[in-house]
């Protein structure tokens, strides 16, 4: 094939959809040809949709959010290309291409080395920020009449694929609000581990704790909603609240198993075997949310590094809830009465790191074991 042919094939394509109503683009999207597909795509990344002085098109807006809706969608056929797209060999690029057109090239590469949610959002945040060579938002907004319902739309679509980055990246200012849960996760496990490390029992330093958490977590969210722009319903969701009640039935299963809290806290074995246990608990759980993603996103993500990334972003959600679930229940399960004994235990900050470890485990993997429905899911 020359270098010019999918392309012009894809232009060609583009100039027969005048006569197509909008209910009829997706139709003619699906039956178009795997080469004629990639011209577009390259197409849309240039903006040629909304080039004036290319060929006669159909309507730029509605051919771009057809072209966006089929992309980004789970029909077979869109499965299909891209799958098809991953898998181009580095010959039949540069055939493709053809050996005097580099930028060409470069383009096919990087759409190939892409995930799909790299190109989804990318092609978003051209209408987004409102790039002339896109169209822009107000272009769509002329058009579409409900700009926060493919707001609302896409930033579901990012987070059933555990992609929270791209979820808050559907809004204007949403990346800015990346970085805050990350400080939240530090802020509380550092504030809940010095609690337990310098004063113990300590019910002032106890409740001083707590303050402490609400603060954090009050302090992050208002950054959230407020500088950053996200919906307050988006910013709860994005917490990730049915991770967090998955969690609170791990506790609720240590409340229930008083005989398996009180020989974790009878062992006197030394500090860093209880590190190495709760790790090798945190690790096995990242890596079974990295399992449960491989096997729910589709097309399969190309790089273990998007795998791992995605399913960090979960794991950081996980230690908050299983930090401030820890420092609400290690009053309780280390009680006498809990116990069935006279005293209450003074437990050992690594005894309650493997506790911790133990009702964040149990509480996932009945999760991912008994629910049909991601934990990205609204509760």
């Amino acid at each position: 094939m020359k270098h010019e042919s999918f392309l012009d094939h894809a232009k060609k394509f583009r100039s027969e959809l005048r006569n197509y109503r909008d209910g009829d683009l997706l139709d003619k999207l699906r039956q178009a040809s795997l080469e004629t597909k990639l011209g577009l795509a390259v197409q849309a990344g240039n903006g040629d949709f909304y080039d004036s002085n290319n060929i006669p098109i159909y309507d730029p807006v509605d051919l771009f959010m057809a072209w966006l809706s089929w992309v980004q969608s789970n029909h077979h056929t869109a499965l299909q290309w891209w799958y098809w797209v991953q898998r181009l060999s580095d010959k039949k690029l540069k055939e493709m291409a053809g050996t005097d057109n580099k930028e060409l090239e470069e383009k096919l590469q990087k759409l190939r080395s892409m995930e799909r949610d790299d190109y989804i959002l990318e092609l978003w945040e051209s209408m987004e920020e409102g790039k002339s060579n896109y169209g822009g938002q107000i272009t769509v907004k002329n058009k579409l009449t409900h700009w926060s319902y493919y707001q609302n739309y896409f930033f579901q679509w990012f987070l059933q694929r555990f992609n929270i980055p791209g979820a808050l990246a559907v809004f204007k200012n949403g990346r800015k609000a990346t970085r805050p849960f990350t400080i939240m996760a530090v802020l509380i496990v550092f504030g809940v581990a010095v609690n337990w490390i310098c004063f113990g029992m300590l019910q002032e330093a106890w409740w001083g704790c707590l303050v402490w958490i609400f603060l954090v977590i009050l302090l992050c969210m208002l950054y959230v909603i407020r500088r950053a722009k996200i919906p307050r319903n988006c910013a709860i969701q994005v917490m990730i609240p049915r991770l967090g009640a998955t969690i609170g039935i791990g506790y609720l299963y240590l409340f229930s198993a008083s005989s398996m809290v009180k020989y974790v806290l009878s062992l006197k074995w030394h500090w860093g075997v209880y590190l190495l246990i709760s790790a090798a608990m945190i690790a096995a759980v990242w890596l079974y949310l990295a399992q449960t993603i491989l096997r729910h996103v589709k097309p399969k993500l190309q790089y273990k590094l998007s795998l791992l990334k995605r399913g960090g972003s979960l794991m950081q959600m996980a230690v908050i809830y299983s930090a401030v679930g820890l420092h609400l229940s290690a009053p309780i399960i280390t009680s006498g009465a809990f116990l069935d004994q006279s005293n209450s235990v003074q437990p050992k900050p690594p005894e309650l790191l493997v506790l911790g470890s133990v009702a964040l485990a149990i509480g996932v993997a009945l999760q991912l074991v008994w629910e049909d429905k991601p934990v990205t899911e609204p509760i």
